[in-house]
Order: structure tokens, then C-alpha cells, then sequence
């Protein structure tokens, strides 16, 4: 009798013991839904059921379970969903969609930690993927107005700094100044986040050793401490430093 009420409650005790029961491994679940799938794409309840399913038998990690959160999405579009399929678009290194995916998570509603991770999340991209340096600080410095007692975006700042020396300035000293403003964003990691100072001493020592001698210094007007602005787009006042 397809039109009782009580075949919805036995579906979901079925669905339910089968899940639990050991029967419902992932390559089982795969053999019984993906040839559904073309035909249920756009049935939010199904989507649901089957995406809860693939989940309490830890099984994620595949091509089905994404399609399945995108037609999720698309039907019901949420930060956390957008969040899911970009982490999933990461595993498999597909760094455009994930970089579109956080945008869409950013536009819709997440919580404050979860908005500071997407910003930094999208920088991380932005900045290993891209080398789109000017689109990478913007969204590190995003992250820290959330949340600015976190180091990773003050490293990530610093690292920013170090890649983009060369084409910034054409002169060698100017390029090593680049290195002061780096080493002030590895420094601020370490102040406002305890839990990174060893990784923010590590940066520290490796570029403090570029820093220009204070005969260059000299040469150039300078005195250790003295007031300094990083021209060009990058434009942080920082303070002159002589390599010790």
C-alpha cells in the first residue's frame, strides 16, 4: 500500500538497521545508489538520505558523495555545505573549485571561527596556487579582523612578503627591506598566538639573516631602528634592522 503512512517509518527503520548493520559498507551503498542518482538529483530528500547514509558508514571519500553535497547545495545552498565541497574540491587538489566554493561559503551565513578559516583557507590558495600575492594578504587580513589572535594569517602575511620582494623592487637592497616587514608579521604570529611561536621563531632566524649589513645600511642613510616604509602596494611603515 504505497500510499500508507506507516511505509515512511518502516523506510527509515529499514534504512537505519542496514546502515548499522555492517551489511551497508561503501561499496555496497555505491552499488545500490549511484545508478539512482541521475534520477533523484533534484529530490532534497532523497539527497539527504543518501548523503546521511554515506556519512555513518564513512563513506566520503569519493566522487558520488560530492556530487551529492553539490545537488545538495544547489537546492539548499549553506555556508557549512560550501565549506564541505571545498575541502573535498582540496583533497583532490582541485584548487579552482575550491577557492569558488569558499567564496560561495563567505557569501552565506557561517559562524565567526568558520569564517575566519574560510579567509585564511582562501589566502592559503591564493597565495601557494595562484602566487595571486595582492588577493592573499587581502583575505589573511579578512581572517585577523575576525579573529586576531590567530598566527596563521600574520605567517601567511609574512610570506606574502618574502615572494613578492623581487617583483615589488628591482634593487637588491630594497628587495632585502622586504624582509623586515616579513620578519614584523612572523614576530606579531608569535605575540598574539602562543601556540605557533616555535614555527614563527623558525621564520624569524631563517630571514633575519637577509636583512641588509650596517655598512649597506650606512651607505643608504639609515640606523638600525629608524622608521621605514615598504613602497608599492605592499605600503606597512616597519623599522630599519641590520643583519646581527
Amino acid at each position: 500500500k504505497p500510499n500508507d503512512k506507516l511505509i515512511t517509518r518502516a523506510r527509515q527503520g529499514i534504512e537505519t538497521h542496514f546502515t548499522k548493520s555492517g551489511a551497508a559498507d561503501c561499496d555496497a551503498l555505491l552499488s545500490v545508489y549511484e545508478s539512482k542518482f541521475s534520477d533523484n538529483n533534484t529530490d532534497k530528500e532523497w539527497l539527504k538520505k543518501v548523503r546521511r547514509q554515506l556519512k555513518t558508514a564513512s563513506c566520503t571519500d569519493n566522487d558520488f558523495f560530492l556530487n551529492l553535497t553539490i545537488a545538495m547545495f544547489d537546492i539548499e545552498p549553506s555556508g557549512d555545505a560550501a565549506r564541505d565541497i571545498a575541502r573535498m574540491f582540496l583533497q583532490r587538489e582541485d584548487y579552482g573549485k575550491a577557492a569558488i566554493y569558499l567564496e560561495n561559503a563567505l557569501e552565506l551565513n557561517l559562524p565567526d571561527e568558520d569564517k575566519a578559516k574560510s579567509w585564511y583557507e582562501l589566502g592559503y590558495i591564493q597565495y601557494n596556487h595562484f602566487k595571486n600575492y595582492s588577493d592573499a594578504r587581502s583575505s589573511a587580513r579578512n581572517a585577523l579582523a575576525i579573529r586576531p589572535n590567530w598566527g596563521d594569517p600574520y605567517l601567511l602575511i609574512g610570506k606574502v612578503y618574502v615572494d613578492v620582494r623581487e617583483t615589488v623592487y628591482d634593487e637588491e637592497f630594497d628587495q632585502n627591506t622586504m624582509f623586515w616587514a616579513a620578519v614584523d608579521q612572523f614576530a606579531m604570529a608569535k605575540k598574539v598566538d602562543p601556540e605557533i611561536a616555535e614555527k614563527a621563531d623558525e621564520l624569524i632566524q631563517t630571514y633575519s639573516r637577509y636583512f641588509p649589513s650596517s655598512e649597506t645600511m650606512f651607505y643608504y642613510g639609515l640606523k638600525d631602528g629608524q622608521d621605514y616604509t615598504i613602497g608599492s602596494w605592499i605600503n606597512v611603515k616597519t623599522k630599519a634592522k641590520a643583519r646581527k
